[in-house]
């Protein structure tokens, strides 16, 4: 039995793993829950935390972003009769729609172009994609913010 005086304390690795993983749901639910106002204003959950300093954490987009791309490569299904040619260019097409699909997400968000390059150059460097399979460029130039 919990006395309920007593205090629970986390490590800040523990207060930080549970931040990231209610902060998952967030992205899911950003443009579904949202609060009525008058004159049938819809003001999504996105725009409410849109200021919160987590955002700008450029460490917390780049674990967020790779561990997207671990979790889609551990469930990538091997259809069919693949060689490993065809497998790796199956890969490598996870990685680079997860990167850019996580990229347009920190825009959403207004995390700073500059670290947004920074994330997918490394995250291009640690999965081995080339220029041509991951145009940093070019989808940082499509942003908003």
């Amino acid at each position: 039995m919990v006395n309920k005086s007593q205090k629970y304390t986390l490590s800040r690795d523990q207060s930080e793993q549970i931040l990231k993983n209610e902060v998952k749901c967030i992205f899911f639910m950003k443009q579904i829950f949202f609060e009525n106002r008058k004159n049938d204003e819809k003001i999504f959950l996105q725009t409410m935390v849109v200021n919160h300093k987590l955002w700008t954490k450029e460490d917390y987009w780049e674990f967020m972003v790779f561990n997207a791309v671990d979790c889609a490569l551990d469930n990538l299904n091997e259809f069919g009769n693949e060689d490993a040619e065809e497998l790796e260019e199956k890969k490598k097409s996870v990685i680079a729609s997860t990167f850019v699909s996580y990229s347009h997400m920190m825009d959403s968000f207004c995390v700073d172009k500059e670290k947004i390059f920074s994330i997918l150059q490394r995250g291009r460097e640690k999965y081995g994609l080339s220029q041509s399979e991951l145009p940093v460029e070019e989808i940082i130039m499509t942003f908003h913010c």
